[in-house]
């Protein structure tokens, strides 16, 4: 703890000040001027407020439902955010129903004994994607994904690499090219074609029930309140 004079126009690695707004004694202060300093340490320290006590103790405080370990501020406590069949309490991803709709290789490699270059991935075998087939042809060896073998004898890392792709060499994989399509999802024509390459699967992060991801709770619901310094 230094003064203000001896801060100069240095500024921490951190790239913030801790200001002393007031020192305390217990049970000697009014209420008033404890009251006092807590709102300006609030309104100063855009909604936090730390208490250092003699001994090296530190408390801190956060206005509202703030986590005090990722800043995440949690919005007002409504029953509706507990249901998984409301907009507010639905998992963002799979909204409430705890299933999504995500490609299946299954339909997408039907005969994994046929290799890539034998047109193991159906979907660029069409005329209209094939182009998509000869991009894959021509970074694949750079991508260690051998083009000659049966596609079932492919790592699951050859594999990840041809669903995902590789934005370092400008291969947008299997699911770029999905997402690409669902732009033109106002064409009929695309909707059956997505329709046969993908299948419902259960939402990973819903645990089953497809409610929202659960907050950390903040510091005053874990029952640690400014009101217990009075």
């Amino acid at each position: 703890m230094v003064g203000i004079d001896q801060v100069g126009g240095a500024t921490p690695s951190g790239g913030s000040f801790e200001v002393v707004v007031d020192r305390l004694t217990r049970g000697k202060e009014s209420p008033a001027r404890r009251l006092d300093s807590i709102e300006t340490a609030f309104a100063k320290g855009l909604g936090r407020c730390k208490v250092v006590i003699d001994g090296g103790e530190t408390l801190t405080f956060y206005r509202g439902r703030r986590c005090p370990n990722c800043g995440l501020d949690a919005p007002d406590p409504d029953p509706r955010l507990f249901r998984y069949n409301s907009p507010l309490g639905a998992c963002p991803t799979c909204e409430g129903f705890g299933r999504v709709i995500d490609l299946d290789l299954a339909r997408i490699v039907p005969d994994t004994s046929r290799s890539i270059s034998e047109g193991a991935i159906v979907p660029w075998t069409t005329p209209a994607y094939l182009n998509n087939a000869e991009e894959l042809l021509a970074v694949a060896p750079g991508l260690g994904i051998p083009v000659d073998v049966p596609f079932e004898r492919l790592t699951t890392g050859q594999v990840g690499r041809i669903v995902e792709g590789a934005p370092s060499v400008g291969f947008q994989g299997l699911r770029g090219f999905f997402r690409r399509l669902e732009a033109k999802q106002y064409k009929m024509q695309v909707r059956v074609f997505l329709s046969r390459w993908r299948a419902t699967a259960r939402a990973q992060h819903a645990e089953g029930l497809g409610s929202a991801p659960r907050r950390d709770r903040s510091a005053s619901e874990r029952g640690t309140s400014p009101r217990s310094l009075r």
